[in-house]
């Protein structure tokens, strides 16, 4: 009776011997996943203004309650060429850096267009800078009626490590854009919201060329 007692308690004891060690190996294999930087991540626009109003009157430059969007309503432009300005700020008021990714811009027509550059692309925390935006009648495209628009605006903006990581990105960037320009990709791989840094609706070397300067004049990454 003691010799199948001693069996049997064995058995349970090798039982639960292999349990244990197919927990700790199961438990292994669910660690996984990509480590991102503690902090709080936060690009914002931090204030906006009319500038400039030139054949225009009482347009109005809004930043939405979030900090995200920037919404200019401009109630009449009188000719074509016409135009308003704006000045806003970009500023990363989080914890962690940050690296532009793409732009939305709603409200464009084939008489009314804007006109901005995407310069600055990587922001530690605290780095704010000023941009520009120009709303304006096409001169190529006229009508005798007044235009009236609304436009929104908006920057999107990723998470990144360091200058380092920053300038990695980057140069990946540069290498699909030149593709984009060469038309070894296809379209659907190079859309203007992220590629077009002068916004002239098309991918070309302008865009190549901003984003050179930035990348080794203003940020110096290195060539390697």
């Amino acid at each position: 009776m003691n010799k199948k007692k001693g069996i049997i308690i064995g058995v349970v004891l090798f039982v639960l011997a292999v349990a244990v060690g197919y927990a700790l190996f199961s438990d292994t294999l669910t660690i996984n996943g990509t480590a991102t930087a503690k902090g709080e991540f936060d690009m914002e626009i931090s204030s906006a203004q009319i500038t400039s109003e030139v054949g225009s009157t009482g347009a109005t430059a809004q930043v939405s309650s979030d900090k995200n969007t920037l919404t200019i309503n401009i109630p009449k432009l009188e000719y074509p060429g016409a135009y308003v300005e704006v000045t806003y700020k970009i500023k990363n008021a989080g914890t962690i850096p940050a690296l532009y990714d793409s732009y939305d811009i709603t409200g464009e027509t084939d008489r009314i267009k804007s006109q901005f550059n995407i310069i600055h692309m990587f922001y530690e925390p605290e780095d704010e800078t000023t941009e520009t935006i120009r709303i304006y009648w096409d001169s190529n495209n006229n009508t005798e009626e007044e235009e009236s628009t609304t436009i929104t605006f908006k920057l999107n903006y990723v998470q990144t490590n360091d200058k380092e990581s920053a300038c990695a990105s980057l140069k990946e960037f540069e290498a699909i854009g030149d593709e984009c320009v060469s038309y070894f990709r296809p379209q659907t791989d190079c859309p203007a919201n992220k590629y077009d840094l002068n916004h002239d609706t098309f991918v070309d070397t302008g865009d190549l060329s901003i984003l050179a300067s930035y990348t080794y004049v203003t940020l110096q990454c290195s060539y390697e």
